[in-house]
């Protein structure tokens, strides 16, 4: 099994602001701005809201999530607790290191 996680050192969500907005298409063709903006970090769970609007502004959808960062070692408990081994983890798709500045945990790991 293969999969992604968010790398907490990188600290990501400090990105997340409405002028690091994009602009998007939706599947009808509509041209939509997306933007996010963090409302609490406790701990190692972040609370965000996602906006998108019209190109006009005019604000169509709000939605809220929580999202909990994990570190390399409470990952790795947490695999271990559900009866996973790890065999290998980079800090990117290209199986490069796991840094302070890797924005990604991507694990490969097997059911013991």
């Amino acid at each position: 099994m293969g999969f992604e996680t968010r790398h907490p050192q990188a600290r990501a969500w400090e990105d997340r602001t409405p002028s690091n907005g994009s602009e998007v298409v939706d599947v009808a063709g509509r041209r939509l701005r997306v933007w996010h903006q963090v409302e609490q970090v406790v701990g190692d769970v972040v609370t965000f809201t996602e906006t998108t609007s019209d190109t006009n502004g005019t604000v169509l959808r709000v939605d809220r999530a929580s999202l909990r960062f994990l570190d390399v070692p409470t990952l790795g408990a947490f695999l271990a607790g559900a009866g996973f081994v790890i065999e290998a983890q980079y800090g990117d798709w290209h199986r490069g290191p796991i840094t302070d500045v890797s924005r990604e945990i991507v694990t490969i790991a097997r059911r013991i």
